[in-house]
């Protein structure tokens, strides 16, 4: 059960105090110790004034018993949540005058069942507190009144006080005050607190048709939903693994791996800069309504295949913008599995991906020498729309009911959404700093591989599309059992840091193979250890999901997500570059003849046949060179943030006029800041 409650009032009327010494149980100091647990913003510290909506919990166990945040540790709300029977979830309101349209967002947005007013004793009643009253009545929400700091008013003020508050105030606004004497006032008055018998609408249960379906789903969420959608979706992209090579050749006949990659970079780059944005409104609205955006979006240019290929290629690059999929679907996850399942649940994804690719390029093959490419784009086309539908009618939301409301209508900065922003404030923590440059450095190989090897197997290597079609079935089948099996065993014997490792050994091993092996056994003995470097990425998701909060899981995988965007677009452009600067045009129809061929070049590639893939090799190299300082406990840089917290908590403690509030690390555990 859940009670939300609306704390306003005017400014100073120790609002933010009120609800920091309810929720964590301790008296204020005087120096301001209670309030700074709720601020949100650096300006808040500052200025001790509330600017934006912020939110706490209070939980009641099945005894009554308090279940609050202790003042030492860490309790965030999903524990919270899970230990309590009854909740009631505080909405904290700026009090200032400049700040009304947000205290009014926070009002109707979030939905109270009730609105406390506080009021400062002496100062009752301003034109705010007349103002917020009003708009309590209008929306015809209960209010109950709560006068702050009477210690320090004498005893005939607090009588007359009573008077024009029942008489001049709330009777002026036609309606009856409850006077609560004792305790049991207080109960038998709460009891009929209530605004349902008045034959008015339910104000706190105003749902859309739209809001309704985005809710609703087929059971509770599972990790089975997440793994449909990924399947779904990669396996209408793997039957388009042929035709997308031949309409390539036929729209842009020279120089077709340089535009490829021109392509490709500027969809990963609106991934990169996309990701953070939805990641962090995926915590605040839910996952469902961004799964539902992401894959509508991602699939959309399927159709144009066989409509128009220019317009294909456009809307392939602007499809960038939500191509984040996996983003939103670790995030997913992550809300419906405990640490210890976590790493073993990122492992069924990835593999589920490797899945879809067994069978569908081979499939999309047969059926294009069979009937014809048509037949392949629009049966790619009906997987999307399944997968589309599946999302809107089956799949339940993920983020907890009890963490969503509360969120839901929050503002997002500008500073959270900007992808260069996080770029910058990784450098405050250094766990993910680590995390980030790691992804970096292997992921930006893999991503120009992924770009040119289907067409590098059949131009430079002379694999048939048959051939080609076997050699990702069998990558496929391999990776699923290196995702499922190998990184179980891993996760559970090894830990974090050491699947890590194991993946970007066996990902230089493969790139080596690419970059020097001219001959098909060895290129086969490459697609069997790049199977076993597919756990590196869902390594680190894990490591960064059980670094992050409950609430930031979006915002976390949003920014591992968008390094990978970032590779994405640069990924392509930098294999195009390397194989024209070294006389390889992948080009179908020309062969692997080029204008810039010469003698050193012909004599270089005998030696290093894929020049892209030993400058990869040189990269993840660097990358594991990164990952031996990750640390062995995804837990263990919360320490040094709960240091600095503590820290700051004794600035105020000494009462010190200039207060320098350190730079936290991003994605701790901690949510007293």
């Amino acid at each position: 059960m859940e009670v939300r409650v609306a704390v306003v009032g005017n400014v100073d009327a120790g609002k933010s105090t009120l609800l920091g010494v309810l929720t964590h149980g301790e008296l204020d100091n005087g120096r301001g110790h209670a309030r700074q647990k709720l601020f949100r913003h650096k300006h808040e510290m500052e200025s001790w004034r509330t600017s934006s909506v912020g939110n706490d919990i209070l939980g009641f166990d099945a005894t009554r018993k308090v279940v609050n945040k202790p003042e030492h540790g860490n309790l965030d709300w999903v524990r919270i949540c899970e230990e309590s029977a009854k909740v009631i979830t505080f909405i904290d309101l700026a009090g200032h005058e400049k700040y009304l349209k947000t205290t009014v967002f926070g009002m109707t947005g979030h939905a109270p069942d009730f609105d406390s007013i506080n009021g400062w004793i002496k100062c009752w009643c301003y034109r705010y507190d007349q103002r917020t009253l009003g708009i309590s009545l209008a929306l015809n929400v209960p209010v109950f009144i709560v006068f702050t700091k009477i210690d320090i008013c004498p005893p005939n003020v607090l009588v007359n006080l009573k008077i024009n508050a029942s008489n001049s105030e709330v009777s002026r606004l036609q309606e009856d005050p409850c006077h609560g004497q004792n305790q049991g006032n207080v109960i038998v008055s709460a009891m009929n607190f209530t605004s349902e018998g008045k034959n008015n609408i339910d104000k706190s249960r105003i749902d859309f048709n739209l809001h309704n379906c985005l809710n609703s789903g087929f059971g509770s969420p599972s990790v089975y939903h997440a793994l449909i959608i990924i399947f779904l979706e990669f396996f209408a992209w793997g039957l388009l693994t042929s035709p997308i090579i031949m309409v390539l050749n036929q729209t842009f006949p020279n120089h077709t791996f340089l535009l490829n990659g021109l392509i490709q970079g500027v969809k990963g780059m609106l991934s990169f800069l996309s990701a953070p944005l939805i990641g962090a409104l995926s915590d605040v609205w839910g996952r469902k309504i961004f799964l539902l955006l992401t894959v509508t979006f991602t699939c959309l240019p399927i159709p144009l295949i066989s409509i128009s290929p220019m317009w294909y290629f456009t809307m392939l690059s602007l499809s960038g913008l939500f191509s984040v999929t996996f983003s939103v679907v670790f995030a997913y996850v992550a809300d419906i599995t405990s640490d210890e399942e976590r790493g073993q649940a990122y492992g069924l994804v990835s593999a589920t991906f490797a899945a879809s690719l067994v069978t569908s390029p081979a499939l999309g093959a047969y059926l294009e020498n069979a009937y014809s490419d048509n037949l392949v784009v629009w049966l790619a086309t009906a997987v999307a729309v399944l997968d589309v539908l599946f999302i809107l009618l089956f799949v339940p939301e993920s983020l907890p009911e009890k963490i969503r409301p509360v969120s839901y209508g929050s503002q997002i900065s500008w500073e959270q959404a900007d992808p260069f922003g996080a770029l910058k404030r990784i450098g405050a923590d250094k766990l993910i700093l680590l995390l980030c440059c790691t992804v970096f450095l292997s992921y930006l190989p893999e991503a120009g591989e992924y770009s040119s090897f289907f067409v590098y197997l059949r131009l430079v290597m002379n694999f048939s599309a048959e051939e080609v079609a076997s050699y990702i079935a069998l990558v496929g089948v391999l990776s699923v059992i290196a995702q499922t099996l190998i990184l179980t065993f891993l996760m559970r014997y090894l830990g974090h840091k050491a699947s890590i490792m194991f993946g970007l050994v066996f990902e230089i091993s493969q790139l080596i193979c690419y970059g020097f092996g001219s001959q098909t056994w060895i290129i086969w003995m490459a697609g069997c250890i790049a199977a076993m470097s597919s756990v590196t990425y869902p390594a680190i998701s894990a490591f960064a999901s059980e670094h992050a909060a409950p609430d930031q899981q979006g915002a976390a995988q949003g920014l591992i997500t968008g390094i990978r965007g970032l590779c994405n677009g640069l990924g392509p452009a930098v294999f195009g570059c390397i194989f024209y600067l070294f006389g390889v045009d992948l080009n179908e129809e020309n062969g692997t003849k080029s204008a810039n061929t010469s003698h050193v070049h012909d004599a270089f590639r005998e030696m290093v046949p894929g020049p892209p893939f030993a400058f990869g090799a040189i990269l993840v190299i660097m990358a594991f060179l990164v990952a031996i300082f990750i640390p062995e406990d995804p837990h263990s840089s919360s320490i040094a943030g709960r240091k600095k917290s503590a820290k700051l908590n004794e600035s105020f403690n000494n009462g010190s006029g200039d207060v320098k509030i350190e730079a936290e690390p991003l994605l701790l555990n901690d949510n007293n800041l």
